[in-house]
């Protein structure tokens, strides 16, 4: 159930279905390992970033309605934040400490909802893994929500950042890997930042290889 002020997509399941017949035809859109998503309570996507429609695939690709960050910068056009917002998109500073952001974050983990992350703060520009930031780790270790890494093949072939549209281009696949835990209890400092590390080099192993035979149809 969600809790009034929480970002809510406003989008319909039909409109899923067929936005995924649309990626489908368009560009052989396929998704791999949605059975890894947990069937309920809260989680975090973890995915790499190529473009703008990045936030749409990850939506796509599974059946759980999950909110999502965008760079506070794309909500200045009032037009172009209406969607953002339609699919469920919330503001995030990424210049500072976005306390407001994070609130949200906590807000939407605590009402057993899905968000969606991506690490790298940005989109890359040449289709490579950029370093990442360690938000993710921080609410996953806060929440106790488990980390669901997801690796997006094909994007920057079809709309690079370089590129002003997208071009005719296949195949594109969404593959969700298993869900990474987050240690459970209290942790001291020491314990704390060793569990964020180790949760991000299991994030980032995934990003950057992916897994051809992700399980969970």
């Amino acid at each position: 159930m969600s809790r009034p002020g929480l970002p809510q997509a406003r989008k319909g399941t039909l409109t899923k279905v067929w936005l995924r017949a649309l990626f489908w035809l368009l560009f052989g859109f396929r998704s791999y390992g949605k059975g890894n998503i947990p069937r309920e309570g809260p989680f975090l996507l973890a995915s790499n970033h190529q473009s703008y429609l990045d936030p749409v695939l990850v939506h796509l690709g599974q059946d759980r309605g999950v909110a999502f960050m965008a760079m506070e910068p794309l909500f200045r056009n009032r037009a172009f934040a209406a969607l953002i917002r339609w699919w469920g998109g919330f503001p995030v500073d990424l210049e500072r400490r976005d306390v407001r952001a994070m609130r949200t974050a906590m807000g939407l983990m605590g009402a057993g909802r899905g968000l969606v992350v991506f690490p790298e703060a940005g989109r890359s520009r040449d289709g490579r893994l950029m370093s990442m930031r360690e938000g993710v780790a921080q609410l996953a270790l806060h929440a106790g929500a488990p980390i669901v890494p997801v690796r997006i093949e094909g994007m920057f072939k079809i709309w690079p950042a370089q590129r002003l549209l997208p071009k005719l281009a296949r195949p594109l696949h969404v593959h969700y890997g298993p869900p990474i835990l987050p240690p459970a209890g209290k942790l001291n400092g020491a314990e704390r930042r060793k569990a964020m590390a180790d949760l991000m080099e299991a994030v980032g192993a995934f990003l950057e290889n992916g897994s051809p035979d992700s399980s969970g149809g």
